[in-house]
């Protein structure tokens, strides 16, 4: 009886750290993102008007080695992730695009910008086959894996993200 009552002891403390671990995860993410809303305006809490919504999310160090002990992340996540501390990424900054249609949007990587450089395709690390650009229908949503040159999004200095004339400011956390 004291034996099984020490096991599910045991499964509850580990499904606990699971569900705090996966909370942490979130956090980091939600730290980490800059949004965008193309063509939309902001009224308080609410977005009127928006083609879509367009994240940059910022891997670290930090963030990377979370989403790989926790098997609970997206799968989006784990897989772009994975790209931090690899030889095409070392001395740049890994940004995660994760962008949604709301209405038919004519989306094209070549109108993002980090740090007012525009993005180029060898900045893209997902496989051009798995990149959906042009006339997306509403409802799709998409990501893809950036690095840009680590100069135009160096840590502790503030930065500008941009798709077109849309754009936000956000400070890269520092190391």
């Amino acid at each position: 009886m004291r034996k099984a009552i020490m096991a599910m002891a045991l499964c509850f403390l580990a499904a606990a750290g699971t569900f705090a671990f996966a909370a942490d995860v979130q956090k980091l993410v939600e730290e980490r993102t800059v949004t965008l809303y193309p063509e939309g305006q902001l009224l308080g809490d609410m977005v009127i008007g928006a083609r879509g919504k367009l994240q940059f999310i910022y891997v670290d160090r930090t963030l990377a080695e979370a989403v790989r002990v926790d098997p609970s992340v997206p799968e989006w996540l784990s897989w772009h992730a994975h790209h931090w501390g690899t030889d095409p990424v070392k001395g740049k900054t890994l940004f995660i695009v994760r962008y949604e249609a709301y209405k038919p949007w004519d989306f094209n990587t070549g109108d993002l910008a980090v740090g007012g450089r525009k993005v180029e395709p060898g900045d893209i690390r997902t496989r051009k086959a798995f990149v959906i650009e042009g006339e997306i229908p509403s409802g799709t949503v998409a990501m893809l894996a950036l690095a840009i040159p680590a100069e135009f999004a160096p840590p502790g200095k503030a930065v500008v993200f941009a798709y077109m004339e849309e754009s936000a400011e956000w400070v890269v956390p520092k190391k």
